[in-house]
């Protein structure tokens, strides 16, 4: 995308102290106090939110760039803020790529291997909040801290050297020159409470890790008994960004698998003290809907769907945020033909979403900013409006063309390696090259099973049936490397019994 940045000194010469609001529109990348100050709370909010006396496992459903991870962190430092009801230790499970190498061949994860990759995120957070609030230890008696023991050791990486000097280092023992080494000589910070809590659990490790292990069940269910020990009401599991990865992000349906065997296990989502909050696409919730085993009218699923009038709200306060109060809106600082509507344009053009809004803002202040370095005015005009609608449009179809390439376009290589859009894939055996070369070659069109046959053996039919499942086992495994989600093929696609189509 073209670089639309502007000076700082330009965005302080007109009231922007913080820089600029509209210049980062992924909440996951926004500084937490800025964030937390503009955050509009959209109804439902409460609801997804809930409380640390009643945790409900619930599902927020949104377009990208609705609200979704803003959300999620807001929910994050309201837990940690104690609102409402208590104290709340959020789990934020982010990253798929794991637990998608166990997945089966219809891309399904079980809840084993979920829970494995919450408690690896879970029981570091937990020993830092207990670093922060070392009285805590009192209630850990020795069954518990040999449970904490063998957790570190069987979902961690604490109990290396590697892992425990970066651990250390991430809540801030450095500064006390702590690192594994001297931990592991107990001859350094002996004083510290938590410290020695800690050099007690990597002795117990070793012990509790050969341990028979429970279900992963019960693994959770244990691990919550240890969070309450440390002061927390309930445990909130914040599963984000799932429409943000491959290959859940161009295809709903392999989200859906991914999350099957969580989304259907009703003693999970019903877990005592416990909440699993998941911030989902509609094209996802969709498919979890027809997940057999899901019982929608159990849990709580919310929408967000922005109005114009908090469209503008939002906008608003990220102007009062970086101007320190000097500016209430955009709206103030026009030429007399917009003010006061300038925000409700841009809120209408935005069709819903906050992250359009953003962007056609960024937009804005940098067309504005073109114009006054050539004329030093500096009230917002009409033509910085519209260059910033036209530049907003063009971009938003360079971004659909990359799109559509990146999910249609499958192509063979000189090196014959399949590449899917930008996507480098691997080298197919020869019948399958073949058999896909051909595909390509006649791209949209229906080939027959006679042509496919020719195609690949050079071949007529002699047994039909028999011949045709030669073809269907080879589009099978071409499958496994071309599609996202080859139990929902997208490109390989069978029509009716007559033969194959490449999309």
């Amino acid at each position: 995308m073209e670089d639309i940045r502007v000076p700082n000194a330009w965005l302080q010469q007109i009231g922007f102290k913080l820089g600029n609001p509209f210049s980062t529109r992924e909440a996951s990348r926004e500084p937490e106090p800025e964030l937390l100050q503009y955050f509009v709370q959209h109804p439902g909010f409460d609801d997804v939110m809930g409380d640390a006396l009643h945790p409900t496992s619930a599902f927020l459903v949104a377009e990208r760039g609705c609200g979704k991870t803003t959300t999620r962190r807001a929910i994050e430092w309201n837990c940690y803020a104690s609102r409402p009801n208590g104290l709340i230790l959020p789990v934020p499970y982010l990253e798929f790529s794991a637990p998608l190498q166990h997945a089966d061949d219809n891309g399904k994860v079980t809840t084993d291997h979920h829970i494995e990759m919450i408690l690896k995120e879970a029981i570091p957070l937990l020993l830092e909040r207990v670093a922060k609030n070392p009285k805590s230890i009192e209630s850990f008696s020795l069954g518990f801290r040999k449970k904490l023991a063998e957790y570190l050791a069987r979902y961690t990486d604490l109990n290396t050297d590697v892992g425990l000097d970066k651990w250390l280092h991430k809540i801030g023992y450095h500064s006390k020159k702590l690192n594994s080494d001297a931990l592991r000589s107990k001859k350094i910070l002996r004083g510290d409470v938590f410290i020695r809590f800690l050099i007690e659990l990597l002795e117990l490790a070793p012990e509790q890790l050969s341990k028979k292990s429970t279900s992963a069940d019960d693994d959770l269910g244990h691990f919550v008994l240890l969070a309450e020990l440390a002061g927390f009401r309930a445990v909130y599991i914040l599963i984000d960004r799932v429409d943000e990865r491959e290959p859940m992000s161009s295809n709903p349906h392999s989200a859906a698998n991914l999350f099957a065997s969580l989304v259907t296990n009703l003693y999970l989502m019903e877990l005592e003290k416990t909440a699993f909050k998941f911030f989902l696409t509609p094209a996802i919730m969709d498919v979890i809907m027809e997940q057999p085993g899901f019982r929608a009218d159990r849990l709580m699923i919310r929408h967000i769907n922005w109005s114009a009038d908090e469209l503008r709200q939002l906008l608003d306060r990220r102007v009062e945020v970086f101007t320190k109060g000097s500016l209430p809106s955009l709206d103030v600082v026009c030429e007399p033909d917009l003010e006061g509507s300038l925000v409700a344009k841009l809120a209408s053009l935005a069709k819903g979403s906050p992250r359009n809004m953003m962007r056609l803002a960024e937009w804005l202040l940098y067309w504005h900013h073109t114009r006054t370095s050539a004329s030093n005015k500096l009230l917002i005009s009409k033509k910085d409006l519209e260059n910033s609608v036209e530049s907003f449009h063009n971009e938003a179809r360079i971004v659909q063309s990359v799109v559509e390439e990146t999910l249609l376009t499958i192509r063979i290589d000189e090196s014959h390696y399949v590449w899917r859009g930008s996507k480098k894939l691997k080298q197919l055996p020869a019948l399958q090259r073949k058999l896909l070369e051909y595909l390509i070659e006649q791209r949209g069109k229906v080939c027959s099973y006679s042509s496919l046959r020719y195609a690949v053996y050079n071949e007529s039919s002699t047994n039909r049936l028999t011949d045709n499942g030669r073809i269907d086992q080879l589009i099978k495994r071409i499958r496994k490397v071309v599609e996202v989600d080859p139990s929902h093929p997208q490109y390989l696609v069978k029509v009716s019994e007559k033969g194959y189509v490449l999309e």
